[in-house]
């Protein structure tokens, strides 16, 4: 499974984790970041991240021309790691 979450297939990155019921998130681990540059790639904001701590699940929200939006979310394991 981390072998393959952000893993790229035909320009795409797979975000792969397993499923879990809401009461196993805490909101306070989940991070909203906005004002990236346009050039950051899904897998340098995951490189980023991962940094800090496990993650969940992690994402730079594009457009459908695969152009970045310049924002993107990150779900940690744990509240410690999101702050």
């Amino acid at each position: 499974m981390e072998e393959m979450n952000n893993y790229e297939v035909n320009s795409r990155f797979l975000r792969i984790s397993l499923q879990q019921s809401d009461k196993q998130f805490d909101d306070n681990a989940n991070l909203f970041i906005r004002s990236l540059a346009p050039e950051v790639t899904q897998q340098d904001f995951y490189n980023f991240f991962s940094a800090q701590g496990k993650i969940r699940s992690c994402k730079v929200e594009t457009f459908q021309d695969g152009k970045s939006r310049c924002f993107g979310f990150v779900s940690f394991d744990a509240v410690e790691s999101a702050t």
